[in-house]
């Protein structure tokens, strides 16, 4: 008795140590899902103005039918939930294509209800529901609409046709005669609600919601208004008396009781008309701009141009198939585009690109408003693909900016038409502390070419207190950025500002040029079609101070400028044995740059053999054996200064 009690005692204590370790991993893995964006980490209360496409739909077995949820804010941090509330009457499964999206199927005669729950994946939480009623019937009677709306201030009557599988004829009747009644398929209202008609022929039915309004009523779609100013919301058709206007953000801008919007700060809002006498809702986006100056044509321009002048918007049509109604316009912070014409695949997509800083390494948190004529538009930010519900769509993300110099601006690509209207906001929320310099290579000689000057850069420093270092003064000297060519050779120039540094791989040559043979440029197939001779291959955006050289010694000469890391492509040196054979190869590098640099031997049967270098002699031996279709072939990954000798005999 005494060993149970005992063992029961070590359980209850490992059960004590180990449950804060499970709750603390649960919340280390919320955490590293989480948008950093999101305020839901502050247990705040966030009005996410969740809606559905639609509240109630009935439909056929084994026909299907789209719900859609919108809600205010589009972010990873939320996480749409659908649920069937009678899985035999109707399935329901996420839309492939947009989890704000699920598609509903008819299995059987019967009503259930589709809820969607919005979930908060900082909290594991709902914060928000809605429900759409669902009923399904066993027909294959087809009617000419979907459903009947009436207005009564403009007629009382409509007409629907039904036709059943066999042609026969069609008999009519209203679930509420004192709603509306029907003869032939001509619905009469005789008040406001709601009423399903029944078409019958033989044992088979189906039904049409009709709807009826005293009066019908919509609200423009757009209208912008300038920070302190105010304009009406115009209004189609009649709304009824009593009609209630809310905005959903008073803080970017207010409506009064007749429907005039006013301007308070830069954004969009959705402003929603409510007629309580019809049930009858209908809403305008609010698009506030941050003046009433003029509005400007926005300039073409590529990715290189928009990373090269911080501060200014570009567009871009990649191509002709890619048409624009007008030129696009950037009106006080709101870009207005319009697009008509647009490819599916390849080099086809219209771009918004923008440059924030000149410095690089800030970090902003990023709000975007836009406004979206059709729905489901799917659109690219920075590579990320985000689906846009028609109207008002509120994007937040985290963006770190690159340096202008890298040529990686903050990119919309935009994969659908329509006309849209953007407001992209950036708020800085820190830089991270980073030295950059304006070379990181630099090749020099010591007769014409003979110096250059580094600028170092420090984020929020204006004139950053420099030391500047040199690893080998008898090739190269540096004095406040100055750097000047003594003798041959590879140095690194480091500039050091506290506890940050950044350094800058200086290569001098003799006046006299490199004598030897260029290598051709040739990818694999071209290097296997020609047996015997060296090629080279800048891939991508890699790219050679010049073209690789082999000397009368046989030395290639290879001066990599850059390393395109983002595509993965590098800088190659490939050769094809001219026989078929077992062969012992013997690689010397005369290596000047980054220590632990790495280059991919293979070749053959010998798979990617990674190497790492240091600065000076290196010296790689193996075997391999040609099989005539995948040549020799050396892969650089880094940027530096590379003499390379092969030696390839028969074993």
């Amino acid at each position: 008795m005494r060993g149970l009690l005992y063992a029961l005692l070590v359980c209850l204590i490992a059960i004590v140590m180990i449950l804060p370790i499970g709750i603390g991993a649960l919340v280390g893995i919320n955490e590293s899902n989480q948008d950093v964006t999101g305020d839901s980490s502050q247990n705040e209360e966030v009005d996410l103005e969740l809606s559905l496409s639609e509240t109630e739909v009935v439909f056929n077995i084994g026909a299907s039918r789209t719900l859609v949820a919108n809600i205010a804010i589009e972010s990873d941090s939320y996480i749409f939930q659908w649920d069937s509330a009678d899985k035999d009457v109707a399935s329901v499964k996420k839309d492939a294509t947009s989890q704000n999206s699920c598609v509903i199927t008819g299995l059987s005669d019967g009503e259930t209800t589709v809820t969607v729950s919005i979930i908060d994946k900082s909290q594991f939480k709902i914060v928000d529901s809605i429900s759409c009623k669902v009923t399904v019937i066993d027909s294959s009677i087809s009617f000419s609409e979907d459903e009947v709306v009436i207005s009564l201030d403009e007629g009382n009557t409509a007409t629907v046709t039904a036709t059943a599988p066999d042609g026969g004829d069609i008999i009519w009747s209203s679930e509420d005669e004192s709603i509306a009644t029907v003869s032939g398929g001509v619905i009469t209202a005789h008040k406001a609600g709601q009423v399903y008609i029944v078409a019958k022929s033989g044992n088979i039915e189906g039904k049409i919601l009709v709807k009826i309004y005293n009066s019908l009523f919509t609200l423009e779609e757009v209208k912008l208004v300038g920070v302190g100013s105010s304009e009406q919301i115009a209004v189609n058709g009649q709304i009824g008396e009593g009609a209630i206007w809310t905005s959903s953000d008073d803080g970017i801008a207010t409506v009064d009781a007749n429907g005039v919007v006013t301007g308070i700060k830069t954004g969009m809002v959705t402003v929603k008309a409510t007629s309580e006498s019809d049930g009858l809702t209908s809403s305008c986006v609010v698009i506030v701009k941050a003046g009433n100056e003029e509005a400007a044509e926005m300039v073409s321009g590529k990715k290189a141009t928009a990373a090269s002048n911080p501060g200014i918007w570009y567009y871009l049509c990649e191509s002709k198939n890619v048409e624009v109604g007008s030129i696009p316009t950037l009106d006080n912070g709101v870009i207005h585009i319009d697009i008509t014409a647009i490819g599916t695949s390849g080099a086809n997509f219209f771009y918004l690109r923008y440059q924030p800083d000149d410095v690089g390494d800030v970090i902003y948190k990023n709000t975007t408003y836009i406004y979206s004529s059709v729905d489901n538009a799917l659109i690219q930010i920075n590579g990320k693909d985000h689906y846009l519900k028609m109207g008002l769509n509120r994007i937040e993300l985290d963006y770190t900016s690159s340096a202008p110099k890298d040529g990686n601006p903050y990119q919309f690509k935009w994969k659908a038409m329509g006309e849209f209207y953007i407001i992209p906001m950036f708020e800085e929320i820190s830089r991270i502390e980073k030295m950059t310099l304006s070379s990181d290579f630099m090749t020099l000689n010591t007769g014409s070419n003979k110096t250059f000057t580094l600028t170092a850069t420090v984020p929020g420093q204006e004139n950053p207190v420099i030391e500047w270092v040199s690893s080998n003064t008898s090739v190269a000297t540096v004095v406040d950025g100055v750097v000047t060519a003594v003798g041959e050779g590879s140095s690194m120039i480091t500039a050091v500002c506290g506890n940050l540094s950044a350094t800058c791989l200086v290569t001098v040559e003799g006046e006299t040029p490199i004598e030897g043979e260029e290598l051709s440029s040739g990818n694999k197939s071209a290097t296997i079609a020609s047996p015997g001779n060296w090629f080279y291959l800048a891939d991508g955006k890699s790219k050679t101070y010049y073209t690789p050289i082999l000397d009368k010694d046989g030395n290639i000469h290879l001066s990599i400028e850059s390393i395109d890391e983002a595509g993965k492509k590098y800088v190659y040196l490939r050769y094809q044995p001219e026989t078929e054979a077992t062969y012992n190869v013997k690689i010397t590098i005369e290596f000047a740059g980054a220590e632990g640099s790495i280059v991919d031997i293979s070749g053959g049967n010998v798979g990617a053999t990674p190497t790492t270098l240091k600065n000076g002699s290196n010296t790689i031996e193996f075997s391999f054996t040609s099989n005539g279709s995948t040549p020799f072939q050396c892969k650089f990954y880094s940027v530096g200064n590379y003499v390379v000798n092969v030696t390839i005999t028969e074993a």
